[in-house]
């Protein structure tokens, strides 16, 4: 039956007739329903049809409810739907009455439960309905399209939220939608204005029920933070403080952070105390919940035992009721230990059954494990539980086969599995063994289920075992037994078994398991072979990798089992092969190093042989290809005789493929392997299992090795010193994978085993401190390897005497602190111990090298060693800390170097006042030119690695500032040598090779990370040892003469750290195999395109090029060095390279290094090259550095023959002399014939301006010797007019002014600006722009001018009209045109320009910076602020460590970054609100502020092109910043006042006129006072006078008495200011 649905067009009228059939219909059902019992008991769905009748019509006449209907109608809607409800509920009654809980009434109850899940998803979806609806009402009320009065609009929301708060109370899970009106009704009344209290009344009520989300509040709170009228800020407060009560914790801390920065008066306590009393209710109600939790955890074992071994009664104390958790544990595991020894007293199956399941839910309950998932992962627990359980499961199976039935046994495995999961190995090795015989007991079980779960308990336990570090070989051995007597479908599950225990995350269970898989490849049962290759798959992907590479991983264990079976089981190496898909011979040879080792030690002839066949080789050729592995596998064998009798076989292997009857020995055998076989056994001293074997092996070797005449009972010691360099490159190289790649775990052992080396060698280990340091530094910072690293260098530092641990101090706490945080618990327990070595137990004994610790204060668990190293240095001077960390930070080691940097970092940030103090006054103290010149010199370091220490050195130079270059010292000291005699004096040679030992190769070889490269270093120092003479008599060691006195003499005059890092090498044996020579293409410069690669391979070729003996003889040694790395060692000997072939060398190699030199300086000035930027300066100052370097020599060479002449006239001296001066003839030949305009030009481009100065005046020099009316002078003297003006030197520009009798235009641009005529200087440009109007850089000329003039509008304006007619200038013109528009705050098109480009220009990457610091974004901040000082920093690195002034301008915006940051701090924690203590607070921290912002000012180069961009960049943070503009006023208008007075103090009138303006219109406090100066200055005293007379009557200063002002009512700067104004105006009366 259906009813029509609802509709305009129909009447009620219409269905008159309809509707009575229905309401009789009804009347039937309902009849029926209460008087025929069991109606609905028939088969059928007559109950479920006739209740979705009415329930359809129950909708159908509520939809027509409001329809007219005639007043005597008896069948209205309301009453058709109230009938339909009765008779609905009539029928459910007959229903209800007549279910029982029979089978047969299953449909009855099926059909009842139907019909209230259909009537309960109606309900539901109704109340899904009503929250949407009423938000869609509060968003029309809210809105626009509500044209209803504001007063109707605001009774209308408060009306629902009214009607919201009970239908939240009964239904809040439908509520989401409805959570957020409360607090949007606040935002709508705080909107619009008139807000009256009561109106907030309604959100106070709808808050004590609906709870505000976290995002509401922090809405709120940000509301809070802005300028809002005290009522409004009320409310918000308000909807804040009653929503505290129903906070968690992440909101609470939220909310307590925002409002700690507010100014909350008078409520600040009230606020405080709600949040503090909201803190302790959620301590105490999460306390609760884990009490209560713990009771429910504790009362649910205590039953479960009382089940397990019911009907005996468990009795518990109050004492054990109560007790702590662990304790707990404790007290149960006893208990249960008891319980198990007593037999079961119930031996029926249902109880058995109920005893093995609720075992296996008690194993996981008191691991307070998931059961659902420790089926799936397997957790190591600290629960020893195997022994009472393995009891107690015997007692289950223990009876007849009726009671203990299959399924019985399979959840008696079961629950042993978990118990074994569940449990670590704290068991004595008889419960193991019992486990293991119960395990394989059901792994022969007559039901496959059984089988299945004891593998599965196998799987348990030998992932348990795995984990402890325990052996599973014997386990795996016995299941090998196993398998060949068991019948094929034991054997099938066996199969299983196995694959299963190989998804185990440990290495040798699943090793283990892939061999006894792969055994099966080569069975001839079909299923048992399919299986295996099933279960190899799976564990393929259980790990997630190519069948290849898993059993590449396990190679060491799969490789010898499948090949020692070549010869037993020939098929199966075969399918191996076939599964990874290769050939046997391949597999042979990429698994050599783990094959035959075993097979030659256990003497397998057969299998050689055949691998030998399969190889096409002899066997003698497969034990020479891994001699060393198989020699220390011989060695290490333990069984009695075996060792010999391997070799023996080794010895006839080797000897039957040597022609004629020639015996081979042990010792013949081992002399082109010594070092080799012994790394190798030394490697197994790091491997727990092995370390007895191989130090067995290790005297094994010894005894062999020792001669028969020489007692062979030396001590290990003595007998491994020899050979430990030798060794520690062989691990050294395995670390590095130089060879082969090595997994992480061979690492780790390799590691170990450079612990034990140390061991065992002694004292004498010191001897390689720098390798060992080396290693560690290197390894250290891999996350794998940390641990054990950390752990090896305990040990080595322990071995070490104080004296021989000092010079590492520095360089090991310096790598502990860098990775710190990269450590996991043991690392960090493993570095705390070697510190607390150092600084607590032998730190008395370090001396002054304590010192060397590096800064711990950023690590809390090193707070007690940093407390102890405070106490120690608590009576240092600021200037003994300063002095220590600059000692370190120019360390050669990088990690102390960037550690002790950033410890100076915080230095400085935190003695501001010191430094200030230091950088003041006519004169700045030495210190901070140290600081400076420490600063530069890491500023200019070369290197991989080196980028974090370069920018934090940017960041120090910035904290510091850009200190004035004439009032700062920087002191570079200059380590070189000049060789005079150009090697043919052999004590002058020496000298130089010490020089280059003890300044040069010793520090880099100490500091390198790199084991590699201090190999090579290591070569180097071997062979200038030998030029010296040094041997190892000097140390009282080797078969040689004692050394002479001189060679004594210049051995002790080292210093001791270059001493003890000699020692080690004076009998090394290093070797360096040079690569065949290439022919190098010259010139060298333009083929190369880094700086790195061209000085590298240049330095290398000319080493080839080295003229005499001694010379070639000390550089012969340099190549695998100056090839490596860095180029530091490249740097310091490129200049005596050049300077040796220039005065001895072929007149082809001289012209050679002429044309090189001359390449270099000509790209400099090739507008067209393609040379990377920081190449062509780099590269200019090595030639610089060369050229220096040779006029250095000239000027002692002539200074020597002066002296000479003048001492002696004898025959021979003159011809000494004559040989001299034909060298320097030559000499000077070359380098004259270098055009000195060329470097001129170059230096210039370099901006090495002081020496294209001197080049330039060299040849104006010669120019007027030959004529003073030379036509070529103007041109020059316009060249220095302009390096004057570069140098900012107008008494020079003056100077040269008067030379030159018809000035240039650009003449006199440059002295206009020079003097500050911009408008000068702007007609200028804008004449040249008239006469070239296509050249850039007159453009670019007058932007300056615009730029420094202030017209920013303008110059926006003219770069917008240049780039429409030349778009291809944006590059060149972007600086310009991106600093316009952050001027006049043209943010948008800032943001527009720096998307659309990727130039890194010092304006744009500012650009980056501000905008990032203007959205407030502290991470977009931090990332563009070290792009930054990146690319601003850069000509400082360039300009090298004597180019201070050079860079100036780079170091001048390192500074302005720094008080960009400064700024952007002090004005993001200013206090906002607008009490009293707060505006003081406001007004200290301004002051303090402008305080700092002063002294930085002072200090900087006193000339108006240096301080007004610092001015004009603070104008632009102070913008940039949300604090209200009115708070700011007085700091904006006294950096105009500022700038105003440098221009006027530098003569720019104009700009100063312009500042001056800006300070007016700022109202800043005494304006007019260099208002008065500036008019004096521009000529009109009197109006000067009389301007300053007026202001200070106008403000009050003159009244009473012009000659008494009173000092007394202001502050010291109005004072100061009053007291210059009277002062000046008595003085003008």
């Amino acid at each position: 039956m259906v009813f029509p649905p609802a509709s305009e067009t129909l009447s009620w009228k219409a269905f008159t007739r309809k509707v009575e059939m229905v309401g009789k219909w009804m009347e039937l059902i309902e009849r029926a329903s209460s008087r025929i019992v069991g109606l609905y008991s028939e088969p059928g769905n007559l109950a479920e049809e006739i209740l979705t009748k009415l329930l359809g019509l129950s909708c159908a006449f509520w939809a027509w409810d409001e329809h007219e209907t005639r007043d005597d109608a008896t069948y209205t809607p309301l009453y058709m739907r109230e009938k339909a409800l009765k008779v609905m509920l009539t029928v459910v009654r007959a229903l209800g009455d007549n279910v029982t809980t029979a089978q047969s009434d299953r449909r009855l109850w099926q059909t009842l439960r139907m019909f209230l899940v259909e009537c309960l998803d109606i309900v539901r979806d109704l109340l899904r309905l009503i929250p949407d609806s009423i938000r869609l009402l509060f968003d029309f009320y809210s809105s626009p399209a509500c044209l209803a009065s504001l007063e109707s609009r605001r009774k209308l929301l408060n009306r629902v939220v009214m009607n919201v708060i009970p239908f939240y109370n009964l239904h809040t899970g439908f509520c989401g939608p409805l959570k957020t009106l409360p607090y949007r009704l606040l935002r709508y009344h705080l909107q619009n204005p008139d807000l009256e209290e009561n109106q907030l009344m309604v959100i106070s009520e709808a808050q004590a029920i609906i709870p505000a989300s976290k995002t509401d509040i922090v809405s709120a709170l940000e509301m809070m933070r802005l300028e809002r009228q005290e009522g409004e800020k009320a409310a918000v407060l308000k909807f804040i403080y009653n929503n505290i009560p129903f906070m968690d914790s992440e909101t609470l801390a939220v909310t307590t952070d925002a409002v700690t920065a507010l100014n909350l008066d008078p409520r600040h306590d009230e606020v405080f105390a709600r949040l503090e009393k909201r803190r302790n209710d959620i301590a105490t109600t999460d306390r609760n919940d884990k009490a209560n939790s713990n009771m429910i955890w504790m009362q649910k074992v205590r039953e479960l035992i009382q089940d397990l071994y019911f009907p005996d009664q468990i009795l518990w104390s109050d004492d054990e009721d109560s007790a702590p958790e662990d304790q707990f544990i404790h007290i149960v595991l006893h208990r249960l230990g008891e319980c198990s020894q007593r037999p079961l007293l119930h031996t029926d199956s249902p109880v058995r059954v109920s005893f093995a399941k609720n075992l296996a839910t008690l194993a996981c309950l008191l691991c307070r494990c998931d059961s659902s998932q420790c089926s799936v992962s397997v957790d190591v627990q600290s629960l020893p539980m195997l022994s009472f359980a393995l009891d107690g499961i015997m007692h289950l199976l223990n009876g007849p086969d009726a009671q203990v039935t299959s399924e019985l046994r399979r959840l008696a495995f079961a629950a042993l599995t978990r118990v074994v999961r569940h449990n670590s190995i704290k068991e004595d090795r008889d419960t193991i063994d019992g486990t293991v015989d119960f395990i394989f007991r059901g792994l022969t079980d007559r039901e496959r289920s059984v089988r299945l779960g004891a593998g599965n308990a196998l799987a348990a336990l030998l992932h348990i075992m795995g984990a402890n570090r325990l052996s599973v070989e014997s386990i795996f051995d016995r299941l090998y037994r196993l398998f060949d007597v068991v019948k094929i479908p034991i054997k099938e599950t066996l199969i299983i078994s196995v694959g299963q225990v190989g998804k185990s995350p440990e290495v040798e269970v699943v090793g283990q398991s892939l061999c006894f898989l792969l055994a099966q490849l080569d069975n001839q049962n079909p299923v048992l072979k399919g299986s295996a290759y099933i279960k190899i798959d799976n564990i393929k992907q259980a790990s997630g990798k190519s069948i290849y590479s898993l059993l590449g991983h396990h190679i060491d264990r799969v490789a010898p089992f499948l090949v020692s079976r070549y010869y037993t089981q020939p098929g199966l190496l075969g399918e191996a092969c076939r599964l990874m898909g290769m050939s046997i011979a391949t597999f042979i040879s990429m698994t050599r190093q783990q094959t035959y080792p075993q097979l030659f030690g256990s003497c397998d002839a057969k299998v050689l042989q055949g691998i030998a066949r399969v190889l096409e080789v002899p066997v003698s050729a497969l034990y020479l290809q891994e001699a060393p592995q198989i020699l220390a596998h011989v060695f290490q064998l333990q069984g009695p005789g075996q060792t010999r009798k391997a070799i023996e076989f080794i010895e006839r292997m080797v000897a039957a493929d040597l022609p004629g009857n020639i015996t081979v020995t042990i010792q013949d055998l081992l002399k082109s392997s010594q070092v080799q076989t012994l790394a190798e056994i030394i490697i197994d001293l790091g491997h727990a299992h092995k370390a007895h074997a191989a130090l067995a092996a290790l005297g094994k070797m010894q005894q062999v090795l020792a001669p028969v005449k020489q007692n062979r009972s030396q001590d290990l010691a003595t007998f491994l010193k020899p050979h430990t360099l030798g060794v520690f490159s062989q691990l050294s190289d395995f670390l590095q994978e130089v060879k082969v790649k090595v997994s992480i775990e061979r690492k780790q052992t390799i590691l170990r085993s450079m612990g034990a080396l140390a061991r065992h060698v002694g004292k004498a280990i010191s001897d390689y401190a720098p390798q060992y340091m080396s290693t560690f530094q290197t390894m250290v910072i891999i996350e794998e390897l940390s641990e054990v690293t950390l752990e090896t260098w305990h040990v080595f530092l322990t071995m070490l005497e104080p004296d021989e641990i000092k010079p590492y101090v520095g360089p090991t706490t310096a790598a502990f602190m860098f990775s710190w945080r990269t450590f996991n618990m043991n690392a960090r327990s493993f570095a705390l111990r070697s510190l607390e070595y150092l600084i607590l137990e032998i730190g008395k004994q370090l001396d002054e090298h304590l010192n060397d610790v590096v800064d711990l204060s950023t690590i809390p668990e090193l707070a007690h060693l940093h407390k102890r190293l405070k106490h120690l240095r608590r009576n240092w001077t600021p200037e003994e800390h300063i002095g220590r960390i600059l000692s370190h930070c120019i360390s050669d080691n990088l990690t102390v170097a960037v550690l002790s940097i950033d410890e100076l970092k915080r230095f400085l940030a935190a003695e501001t006042q010191l430094i200030h103090q230091f950088a003041s006054g006519d004169v700045f103290d030495p210190t901070v030119g140290q600081i400076m010149t420490t600063l530069i010199a890491v500023s200019c370091r070369d290197g991989d690695g080196t980028e974090p220490l370069r920018l934090l050195a940017f960041e120090c130079i910035g904290i510091l500032g850009a200190l004035d270059p004439d009032r700062l010292e920087i002191n570079v000291q200059d380590p070189s040598m000049i060789v005079l005699n150009n090697f043919t004096d052999e004590e002058e040679a020496i000298l130089f090779a010490m020089h280059l030992i003890r300044d040069l190769l010793v520090g880099v070889f100490r500091a390198t990370n790199d084991v590699v490269y201090q190999r090579y270093l290591g070569f180097t120092l071997q062979e200038l040892l030998r030029v010296c003479h040094f041997t190892p008599s000097l140390i009282g060691s080797g078969n040689g003469g004692p050394p002479s006195t001189k060679v004594r003499n210049r051995w002790k005059s080292l210093p001791k750290h270059v001493v003890e890092t000699l020692i080690s090498l004076l009998d090394s044996k290093y070797s360096f195999h040079p690569s065949p020579v290439v022919q190098t293409e010259h010139p060298i410069y333009p083929t190369q395109s880094t700086y790195r690669e061209w000085i590298q391979i240049w330095t290398c070729h000319l080493i080839d090029k080295a003229s005499g003996p001694t010379a070639r003889n000390i550089f012969a040694s340099f190549p695998p060095t100056v090839r490596n790395k860095d180029v530091v060692v490249a740097y310091h000997i490129l200049p005596h390279l050049v300077l040796n072939i220039l005065i001895s060398g072929h007149d082809d190699d001289a012209e050679a290094i002429r044309i090189e030199l001359k390449n270099v300086l000509e790209d400099q000035i090739n507008s067209e090259s393609f040379s990377a930027p920081d190449k062509k300066l780099l590269s200019a100052q090595a030639v610089f550095m060369i050229m220096d370097h040779i006029n250095k020599w000239v000027r002692m060479v002539r200074q020597n023959i002066g002296k000479k002449k003048i001492e002696s006239k004898r025959a021979r001296d003159n011809q000494i002399d004559s040989n001299v001066e034909e060298q320097l003839l030559r000499v000077d030949s070359i380098l004259s014939s270098i055009d000195q305009i060329l470097i001129a030009r170059a230096a210039f481009q370099c901006k090495a301006y002081a020496r294209s100065l001197m080049s330039f005046e060299r040849q104006i020099v010669a120019l007027h010797e030959q004529s003073p009316n030379n036509k070529d002078l103007p041109g020059y003297y316009e060249r220095l007019h302009e390096i004057y003006s570069h140098l900012d030197e107008p008494d020079g520009m003056e100077g040269v002014s008067t030379l030159i009798l018809s000035p240039s235009l650009e003449h006199q641009i440059r002295q206009h600006e020079s003097t500050g005529r911009w408008t000068s200087a702007q007609s200028c440009w804008e004449v040249r722009l008239q006469q070239s109007p296509d050249n850039v850089d007159f453009h670019i000329g007058l932007l300056r001018c615009l730029r420094n003039l202030g017209h920013y509008d303008t110059l926006r304006t003219h770069v917008k009209g240049v780039l429409i007619r030349h778009p291809e200038w944006e590059v060149a013109l972007a600086g310009f045109h991106v600093e316009s528009a952050w001027m006049v705050g043209a943010w948008d098109e800032v943001r527009e320009m720096v998307e659309r480009t990727s130039a890194q220009s010092s304006s744009i990457v500012m650009a980056r910076l501000l905008l990032a610091m203007r959205a407030d974004d502290s991470e977009e901040t931090s990332k563009y602020i070290s792009v930054a000082r990146s690319v601003v920093g850069a000509p400082i690195t360039a300009a090298g460590i004597r180019g201070y002034r050079r860079s100036y301008e780079a170091i001048l915006d390192l500074h302005l970054m720094h008080e960009l940051e400064t700024i952007r701090d002090v004005l993001t924690h200013l206090p906002s609100g607008s009490q009293v203590p707060s505006q003081n607070q406001r007004r200290q921290e301004l002051v303090s502020l402008s305080e700092k912002l002063a002294s930085r000012f002072e200090s900087t180069l006193p000339t108006f092109r240096a301080r007004e961009p610092i001015l004009s960049l603070r104008r632009t943070a102070f913008s940039l910043s949300s604090v209200p503009r009115q708070t700011l006023a007085c700091e904006h208008g006294r950096s105009w006042l500022t700038s105003a007075t440098i221009a006027r103090k530098a003569g720019h009138w104009q700009t100063a006129y312009s500042a001056m303006l800006q300070a007016t219109q700022n109202k800043t406090k005494f304006s007019f006072f260099e208002s008065a100066k500036l008019i004096k200055a521009l000529g009109e005293p009197l109006r000067a006078l009389t301007e300053l007379e007026n202001s200070m009557k106008s403000l009050g200063m003159l009244e009473g008495s012009s000659n008494i002002v009173d000092l007394t009512q202001d502050d010291d700067e109005i004072k100061s200011m009053k007291a210059k104004a009277s002062q000046l105006l008595k003085s003008h009366y």
